[in-house]
């Protein structure tokens, strides 16, 4: 999440994209809130962090999609439960 959502200035600072700061400190907290949607272990294809990273029509980070090796590595830490590591 550095290198392309947090370093890239949209997802960090006072005013983060979408509210969501996933700077270090903060991204884990926010991603695991279950009132957010972002992380769902239990289905986790319908997570909506996985679900934009695979967007056609807006994908994040917005300056390019990520590769799918990238992605399915996302997919594959929520099916294993998204633990802090």
């Amino acid at each position: 999440f550095n290198a392309s959502c947090n370093e890239s200035g949209c997802h960090s600072g006072s005013t983060p994209a979408g509210t969501l700061n996933l700077e270090p400190a903060n991204s884990y907290l926010q991603l695991m809130n279950a009132s957010s949607g972002y992380v769902d272990t239990l289905n986790p294809e319908f997570s909506l962090l996985y679900a934009q990273m695979r967007s056609s029509s807006s994908p994040m980070p917005p300056t390019g999609k990520l590769d799918n090796c990238s992605i399915e590595l996302v997919l594959k830490w929520i099916q294993q439960k998204a633990h802090n590591n």
